[in-house]
């Protein structure tokens, strides 16, 4: 699969501060709170990983919780910022 990644021609601003994180896009004034997953997976989409990298990374990550819950967050996730027009295929 292609790389995930950050739509081109936005102005996007990440920051985390320890356990929280938001993205800041300065052209609507929005402000996106990520939890600690949320705030990983950007980080991941920020390197240019595919969906089959980040899924396994979460899966890694959190090996007590079931791999159809954790790509039905994933995928809600994606849904959510490209229909924001915060990330691209």
């Amino acid at each position: 699969m292609e790389a995930l990644r950050v739509k081109n021609g936005k102005d996007i601003i990440f920051r985390q501060e320890e356990e929280d994180a938001f993205i800041f896009t300065p052209e609507d004034s929005a402000i996106r709170i990520l939890n600690e997953t949320g705030a990983l997976v950007w980080k991941m989409i920020e390197k240019g990983k595919s969906y089959d990298e980040v899924l396994k990374a979460l899966k890694d990550e959190y090996p007590e919780i079931k791999e159809s819950k954790i790509k039905n967050d994933l995928d809600t996730f994606l849904r959510e910022t490209k229909k924001r027009e915060l990330i691209e295929d």
